[in-house]
Protein backbone atom coordinates (compact mmCIF):
# COMPACT_ATOMS: atom_id res chain seq x y z
CA UNK A 1 0.00 0.00 0.00
CA UNK A 2 0.87 3.94 -0.08
CA UNK A 3 1.89 3.76 3.22
CA UNK A 4 4.66 0.73 3.26
CA UNK A 5 5.62 2.28 -0.23
CA UNK A 6 6.82 5.68 1.51
CA UNK A 7 8.38 3.79 4.47
CA UNK A 8 10.34 1.85 2.28
CA UNK A 9 10.96 4.76 0.16
CA UNK A 10 11.90 6.55 3.20
CA UNK A 11 9.45 9.19 2.75
CA UNK A 12 8.68 10.28 6.53
CA UNK A 13 7.77 13.18 8.12
CA UNK A 14 11.56 14.28 9.18
CA UNK A 15 12.34 15.90 12.40
CA UNK A 16 13.68 19.28 13.43
CA UNK A 17 17.28 17.76 13.65
CA UNK A 18 16.99 16.45 10.58
CA UNK A 19 15.85 19.45 8.72
CA UNK A 20 18.45 21.29 10.37
CA UNK A 21 21.28 19.12 9.20
CA UNK A 22 19.18 19.02 5.74
CA UNK A 23 19.75 22.67 5.84
CA UNK A 24 23.35 23.01 6.89
CA UNK A 25 24.49 20.42 4.42
CA UNK A 26 23.14 22.50 1.78
CA UNK A 27 24.98 25.42 2.79
CA UNK A 28 27.97 22.73 3.15
CA UNK A 29 27.45 21.51 -0.49
CA UNK A 30 27.23 24.80 -1.89
CA UNK A 31 29.96 26.16 -0.62
CA UNK A 32 32.07 23.46 -2.36
CA UNK A 33 30.15 23.92 -5.23
CA UNK A 34 31.41 27.39 -5.26
CA UNK A 35 35.02 26.16 -4.23
CA UNK A 36 35.52 23.59 -7.20
CA UNK A 37 33.79 26.20 -9.84
CA UNK A 38 36.08 28.48 -9.25
CA UNK A 39 39.07 26.01 -9.18
CA UNK A 40 37.57 24.86 -12.18
CA UNK A 41 37.71 28.62 -14.11
CA UNK A 42 41.32 28.90 -12.41
CA UNK A 43 42.76 25.54 -14.00
CA UNK A 44 40.64 24.94 -17.13
CA UNK A 45 38.99 28.05 -18.23
CA UNK A 46 37.08 26.20 -21.51
CA UNK A 47 35.29 24.24 -19.57
CA UNK A 48 33.85 26.20 -17.12
CA UNK A 49 32.96 28.90 -20.01
CA UNK A 50 31.62 25.57 -22.07
CA UNK A 51 29.58 24.77 -18.44
CA UNK A 52 28.46 27.57 -17.96
CA UNK A 53 27.02 28.48 -21.36
CA UNK A 54 24.65 24.97 -21.52
CA UNK A 55 23.95 26.09 -18.00
CA UNK A 56 22.66 29.40 -19.22
CA UNK A 57 20.92 27.26 -21.86
CA UNK A 58 19.09 24.98 -19.60
CA UNK A 59 17.88 27.17 -17.31
CA UNK A 60 18.86 30.84 -17.68
CA UNK A 61 14.90 31.36 -18.78
CA UNK A 62 13.83 30.19 -15.47
CA UNK A 63 14.89 33.43 -13.68
CA UNK A 64 11.38 33.87 -11.97
CA UNK A 65 10.19 33.01 -8.67
CA UNK A 66 7.78 30.44 -10.55
CA UNK A 67 11.42 28.94 -12.86
CA UNK A 68 13.88 29.18 -9.40
CA UNK A 69 11.02 26.90 -7.53
CA UNK A 70 10.73 24.44 -10.49
CA UNK A 71 14.33 23.65 -10.37
CA UNK A 72 14.70 23.39 -6.34
CA UNK A 73 11.60 21.59 -6.36
CA UNK A 74 11.37 18.96 -9.02
CA UNK A 75 14.67 17.73 -9.57
CA UNK A 76 15.09 17.73 -5.35
CA UNK A 77 12.21 15.71 -5.46
CA UNK A 78 12.50 13.23 -7.90
CA UNK A 79 15.52 12.40 -8.08
CA UNK A 80 16.10 12.09 -4.34
CA UNK A 81 12.78 9.50 -4.47
CA UNK A 82 14.70 7.59 -7.46
CA UNK A 83 18.05 7.84 -6.67
CA UNK A 84 18.28 7.41 -2.80
CA UNK A 85 14.90 6.15 -1.85
CA UNK A 86 14.61 3.54 -4.03
CA UNK A 87 17.83 2.47 -6.30
CA UNK A 88 20.20 3.19 -2.77
CA UNK A 89 19.16 0.38 -0.80
CA UNK A 90 19.08 -1.73 -3.37
CA UNK A 91 22.50 -0.84 -5.02
CA UNK A 92 24.64 1.07 -2.41
CA UNK A 93 25.64 4.94 -1.94
CA UNK A 94 28.68 4.39 -3.96
CA UNK A 95 26.71 3.29 -7.13
CA UNK A 96 23.88 5.33 -6.24
CA UNK A 97 25.84 8.19 -6.53
CA UNK A 98 28.05 7.67 -9.96
CA UNK A 99 24.83 6.56 -11.68
CA UNK A 100 23.77 10.32 -10.02
CA UNK A 101 26.84 12.09 -11.26
CA UNK A 102 26.39 10.14 -14.68
CA UNK A 103 22.62 12.21 -15.39
CA UNK A 104 23.99 15.23 -15.39
CA UNK A 105 26.25 15.11 -18.18
CA UNK A 106 26.09 18.89 -18.72
CA UNK A 107 29.08 18.52 -17.10
CA UNK A 108 30.96 16.64 -18.97
CA UNK A 109 34.49 15.46 -17.28
CA UNK A 110 35.31 17.73 -15.42
CA UNK A 111 35.72 19.22 -11.62
CA UNK A 112 32.07 20.02 -11.77
CA UNK A 113 31.14 16.46 -12.46
CA UNK A 114 33.61 15.93 -9.35
CA UNK A 115 31.37 18.04 -7.20
CA UNK A 116 27.96 16.13 -8.34
CA UNK A 117 29.55 13.41 -7.45
CA UNK A 118 31.37 14.56 -3.92
CA UNK A 119 27.74 15.90 -3.24
CA UNK A 120 25.63 12.77 -4.54
CA UNK A 121 27.97 11.05 -1.92
CA UNK A 122 26.91 13.48 0.84
CA UNK A 123 23.23 13.31 -0.10
CA UNK A 124 23.28 9.46 -0.31
CA UNK A 125 24.72 9.51 2.91
CA UNK A 126 22.09 11.69 4.73
CA UNK A 127 19.56 9.16 3.07
CA UNK A 128 21.56 6.19 4.75
CA UNK A 129 21.77 7.70 8.31
CA UNK A 130 18.60 9.64 8.06
CA UNK A 131 15.50 9.19 5.64
CA UNK A 132 14.76 10.30 2.00
CA UNK A 133 12.80 13.24 3.08
CA UNK A 134 15.53 14.75 4.92
CA UNK A 135 17.86 14.25 1.67
CA UNK A 136 15.19 16.16 -0.46
CA UNK A 137 15.03 19.16 1.91
CA UNK A 138 18.78 19.46 1.39
CA UNK A 139 18.71 18.65 -2.84
CA UNK A 140 15.75 21.39 -2.69
CA UNK A 141 17.91 23.76 -0.27
CA UNK A 142 20.83 22.86 -2.65
CA UNK A 143 19.22 23.76 -6.20
CA UNK A 144 16.84 26.64 -4.68
CA UNK A 145 20.71 28.34 -3.53
CA UNK A 146 22.10 27.52 -7.05
CA UNK A 147 19.25 28.86 -8.89
CA UNK A 148 18.93 31.81 -7.51
CA UNK A 149 22.92 32.39 -8.17
CA UNK A 150 22.51 30.89 -11.95
CA UNK A 151 19.47 32.29 -12.80
CA UNK A 152 19.51 35.63 -11.14
CA UNK A 153 23.18 35.88 -11.63
CA UNK A 154 23.38 37.21 -7.88
CA UNK A 155 26.14 34.71 -6.38
CA UNK A 156 26.63 37.56 -3.75
CA UNK A 157 22.87 36.39 -2.65
CA UNK A 158 23.16 32.95 -2.94
CA UNK A 159 26.41 32.70 -0.37
CA UNK A 160 24.08 35.27 1.77
CA UNK A 161 20.92 32.62 1.56
CA UNK A 162 24.04 30.05 2.50
CA UNK A 163 25.68 31.92 5.12
CA UNK A 164 21.93 32.52 6.65
CA UNK A 165 21.20 28.65 6.32
CA UNK A 166 24.62 27.76 8.31
CA UNK A 167 23.81 30.16 11.06
CA UNK A 168 19.83 28.70 11.89
CA UNK A 169 21.45 25.29 11.50
CA UNK A 170 23.78 26.24 13.87
CA UNK A 171 21.75 28.59 16.57
CA UNK A 172 19.17 25.47 16.23
CA UNK A 173 21.87 22.77 17.36
CA UNK A 174 23.70 24.75 19.75
CA UNK A 175 21.61 24.50 22.73
CA UNK A 176 21.05 20.47 22.26
CA UNK A 177 24.33 20.17 22.01
CA UNK A 178 25.07 22.35 25.26
CA UNK A 179 22.16 20.19 26.88
CA UNK A 180 23.97 16.81 25.74
CA UNK A 181 27.36 17.67 26.94
CA UNK A 182 25.78 18.86 30.65
CA UNK A 183 24.39 15.34 31.10
CA UNK A 184 27.47 13.78 30.08
CA UNK A 185 29.76 15.46 32.56
CA UNK A 186 29.20 14.08 35.91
Amino acid sequence: NMSQAAQRLGLVVPTWWQVVLALAAAGAFFAFGQAMGALTQTWTPDVARQVDTTTQRLFGGLGGPVGIAAVALLPGICEEVMFRGALQPRLGVVATALLFTCIHTQYGLSLYALSVLVIALGLGLIRKFTNTSTSSICHISYNFIAGVGIAASQAALAIGLMALLIAVSAYSIWPHLRRTAQHATP
